[in-house]
């Protein structure tokens, strides 16, 4: 499915009985590039974080996520993580494979900031029948168009990656999201003890 511009598509590739490894692909479909939100550094590691990927359970769908989340105006968050934009050029396709533990537990950034009480046993259990994959993307005509402080390219892992400050991303951001894939799966909500 495509967002003005950014086209993605997921793939199960392989299911067990503790993971699920999928792939999705990114195509830039607009005639300049654009910066693709889905590479994050993960400090602890001192490298991208290749298992970075928020899960979002409502009925029976699962939506696994690659993306900036917006930090509501009531929380205070010192040090968000944000991703990079990566640059996808005009035409250019990318596919990234992820594992996802299984049963798959409903996570993201946003977890440690909202108290949420235990649900023990099967009461947290829901089943997924439906899988998405949201990616958030930014238009970049030119660098030109960026933000002073975003215009510098680094690479890393021999990826073309720009900071981007998150009072940019709030604003630029543009999410594109899969077709849903069929599956029968088992999900945790929020709050739930294995």
């Amino acid at each position: 499915m495509s967002s003005a511009g950014l086209q993605v598509t997921l793939r199960v590739l392989a299911v067990s009985h503790e993971s699920m490894r999928v792939a999705y692909a990114v195509r830039n479909a607009s005639s300049t590039p654009v910066l693709v939100l889905d590479r994050r550094w993960d400090p602890a590691l001192e490298a991208l974080d290749p298992a970075w990927v928020e899960v979002d359970l409502a009925d029976v769908t699962a939506w696994l996520s690659r993306m900036h989340v917006v930090v509501p105006p009531e929380v205070l968050l010192s040090e968000p993580r944000l991703p990079y934009g990566r640059v996808l050029d005009a035409g250019a396709v990318s596919e990234t494979e992820l594992t996802v533990a299984l049963p798959l537990q409903e996570r993201g950034s946003l977890d440690a900031v909202y108290e949420q009480g235990p649900v023990e046993g099967d009461a947290g259990l829901t089943s997924v029948d439906a899988l998405l994959m949201r990616v958030g993307w930014v238009a970049m005509p030119s660098v030109d168009t960026l933000p002073p402080e975003s215009r510098d390219e680094v690479v890393i892992e021999g990826e073309r990656l720009h900071w981007l400050s998150k009072e940019f991303l709030d604003e630029a951001q543009r999410v594109a999201r899969s077709e849903p894939v069929a599956v029968t799966l088992v999900g945790r909500l929020r709050g739930s003890i294995a």
